[in-house]
């Protein structure tokens, strides 16, 4: 009996069953990153739709089941209420996920913040790096029709380079 239980799982066979094994893991490891996928979108509608207290809710459940996932901390840079704090999540979603489907989402939104606040160099690299590592990201095209629209009259910044001058002074 010993001897038939190893002639049928010997040579061929084993590595058959042991590749049935791994395709099958592979298959649930799937199955679970697509679940996740899909609350992050439902997440990220709840948050379009201002309920932030629902997703501030169910975000430490899930980040601490899935420390690592690039939606996850998307949203929850989205939900947070810090500029600066948001901003450094964004930038570890572009830094550590280069190539996840969140990372050209991220790095529009550290270009958002840095020309909002008035760091237009800054932004301009940003927008350059969106440019060269995201060059299919529809991103591109919302910052295009912002560069051809006319521009708000700023006053010039620090980071800028330009120099106020005030007529008359």
């Amino acid at each position: 009996n010993v001897v038939r239980h190893t002639f049928l799982f010997s040579g061929g066979t084993r590595v058959k069953t042991l590749s049935l094994i791994l395709l099958l893991c592979l298959a649930a490891l799937s199955a679970a990153a697509q679940n996740v996928d899909q609350t992050v979108n439902a997440l990220l509608v709840q948050v379009d739709k201002g309920e932030m207290y629902k997703v501030r809710q169910e975000m430490p459940a899930l980040l601490s089941k899935h420390p690592n996932h690039p939606g996850l901390l998307y949203v929850q840079a989205r939900i947070t209420t810090n500029g600066a704090e948001a901003v450094k999540i964004y930038q570890s979603i572009v830094d550590n996920f280069p190539k996840s489907e969140w990372a050209d989402d991220a790095l529009y939104r550290v270009y958002q913040f840095w020309y909002s606040i008035g760091l237009y160099r800054t932004a301009d690299l940003k927008l350059q790096q969106l440019n060269r590592d995201y060059p299919s990201s529809p991103f591109l095209q919302v910052s295009a029709a912002r560069d051809t629209a006319a521009l708000p009259t700023t006053p010039a910044r620090e980071d800028s380079g330009a120099v106020l001058v005030t007529p008359g002074r």
